[in-house]
């Protein structure tokens, strides 16, 4: 889990991830789904949670912990690939 979310993700071997989605409010699809259908289109992708440092081990208003937020980085561009699975 990051505690700040990044631009890019570099690989270990070396594949730049620059392309970015918000898996709770930018998709129309699971995570799941997307993550098969770039898999498919020989891309990569990785999912990071980011969540800050102060938010840590605290609760919200109703007594719940906060959750981080969830992002996509992928050699493709999610957006496109998104409206595509989207359509079918």
């Amino acid at each position: 889990m990051k505690e700040y979310l990044p631009d890019s993700l570099t690989l270990p071997d070396g594949t730049l991830l620059n392309h970015r989605c918000s898996v709770i409010t930018g998709l129309d699809v699971s995570y799941e789904t997307l993550k098969a259908a770039v898999r498919k289109r020989k891309g990569r992708i990785r999912k990071v949670e980011v969540l800050s440092r102060r938010l840590r081990n605290r609760l919200d208003l109703h007594g719940k912990r906060y959750r981080p937020s969830v992002w996509a980085f992928s050699n493709l561009d999610l957006h496109q690939l998104n409206k595509e699975l989207k359509n079918e």
